[in-house]
């Protein structure tokens, strides 16, 4: 149903199930649904209100203080002004056009976007460089005690989520879907839902030298070691191609690695628990502290810019990294300065060439992606609904669409399929089935 559509509309189609569910979890508009009576309901205290107000106006007391009247009157308008756009709200829902879908026989319906299609990104990077501004706001912050939690926020950026981006995912995604309906075996589905990174390393016959950065340590480690490694092989790249025309080139391959790098990272930060459990905080901490401490020594040189911080790590002895870091940091720095350095020796092979290697980073980033999205709790992604909804959540969906999910339905008994057991979807499932078909889609019906 999903595989034969574009990525916009699978993306839009997710957009109108969270909606309906946000509506379910947060809101009032699943009760006035109920077939006429929520309808009725609103009418009927709509009318109340104008009752109200015209009463008061015929029986209305002359000898009232002034004040009072006025506020009276006040109180009353803004009660029918609420109403008003309360029944405006109804009728131009989500709910309603499906209702009308139905009722009417219409045969499509299309509605606006339903949350706002951005990412919030975090760059660790950029945030260390931050932690040297010394300027009298910063030092005011800090005697408050809230310069860290201030400058955090002040260094979340927002993007859009384009279409090229929607694309890239949703092919990635397809394919993956493409293999898990060629299997049998639900534990090897299982384990292609556990790839993170390292199924397309395998593929491009990398995993033996980078596995160390992915299927070695924990999702979180690997999280940070390929968000600086992206920063450092980025500015290492525009460095390198600085004045020629292969640069244009380069950041459009890589916009959707650094978008989605510093989308995790923003995750990492902010909402650790949409993510797999660890000790991605604590790393978190050590990291930004080793990289405060190595910027302030090379403060005279780079002073707050990105790609000259960038150089110095990359240019930074990794080969005694244990030396470096320390026996209790979990910091994972220069760790991830050795993979830019991996990343770079691959990229100036003469069979791969950066266009190779950032394709490479893309969909190294679209999988761990999808591995946090598929980890992520129901109740997490529930939570983010109310506010606004995340990247993640949608990918979540749109992997169940396709077959990517832990949950599965074993039937031991009837397992034949036949087309006389084909049978209509519950009333419950209505309002979902009448989405699918105002946004162009062809509902199976359910097997018995």
């Amino acid at each position: 149903m999903i595989c034969s559509k574009s990525s916009e509309e699978a993306f839009e189609l997710v957009e109108g199930e969270l909606g309906f569910l946000y509506d379910e979890l947060y809101t009032k508009v699943a009760a006035l649904h109920l077939r006429y009576r929520g309808y009725l309901r609103r009418c009927f205290t709509l009318f109340l209100c104008f009752f109200s107000l015209v009463s008061f106006m015929i029986f209305i007391d002359h000898t009232s203080p002034p004040a009072d009247i006025s506020i009276t009157y006040l109180l009353l308008i803004g009660a029918i002004t609420l109403e008003v756009y309360g029944f405006v709200f109804l009728i131009l829902s989500d709910w309603t056009k499906v209702w009308l879908l139905g009722y009417f026989k219409l045969k499509k319906v299309r509605s606006g976007k339903r949350w706002s299609r951005k990412i919030s990104k975090y760059n660790l990077i950029k945030f260390c460089l931050r932690q040297q501004d010394d300027s009298m706001w910063i030092k005011f912050l800090g005697k408050l005690r809230i310069k860290e939690m201030v400058t955090k926020h002040l260094n979340v950026e927002h993007e859009d989520v384009d279409a090229e981006v929607k694309s890239f995912i949703f092919q990635q995604l397809k394919e993956r879907s493409e293999n898990v309906n060629s299997l049998l075996d639900i534990n090897l589905c299982k384990k292609l839902l556990s790839y993170r990174s390292d199924n397309v390393l395998e593929k491009l016959e990398c995993l033996d030298l980078l596995k160390w950065s992915t299927i070695d340590v924990e999702f979180d480690h690997s999280l940070l070691l390929w968000h600086i490694a992206t920063q450092i092989c980025y500015y290492e790249d525009v460095k390198r191609l600085k004045g020629s025309n292969s640069l244009e080139n380069l950041n459009k391959c890589s916009k959707l690695s650094k978008g989605l790098s510093d989308y995790m990272m923003y995750l990492l930060v902010m909402y650790p628990n949409m993510l797999p459990k660890g000790i991605g905080e604590i790393r978190y901490i050590d990291t930004c502290a080793e990289a405060t401490r190595f910027f302030q020594k090379m403060r005279k040189t780079i002073g707050t810019k990105i790609d000259e911080a960038c150089h110095e790590l990359y240019e930074v002895d990794t080969d005694l990294l244990e030396e470096l870091k320390g026996d209790t940091s979990k910091s994972v720095l220069f760790y991830g300065s050795r993979l830019a350095k991996q990343l770079q020796t691959l990229g100036s092979r003469e069979d791969w060439g950066f266009e190779k290697k950032w394709d490479m980073i893309n969909k190294v980033w679209v999988e761990m992606l999808a591995y946090a999205a598929v980890h992520c709790g129901w109740k997490e992604h529930g939570q983010q609904l109310r506010r606004g909804g995340e990247l993640l959540t949608h990918v979540c969906v749109l992997m169940a669409h396709l077959g990517l999910s832990e949950q599965y339905q074993i039937q031991k008994e009837n397992s034949e399929i036949h087309e006389d057991k084909l049978i209509e979807c519950p009333p419950a499932c209505d309002p979902f089935l009448k989405l699918l078909r105002a946004l162009g889609f062809t509902p199976r019906r359910t097997i018995n």
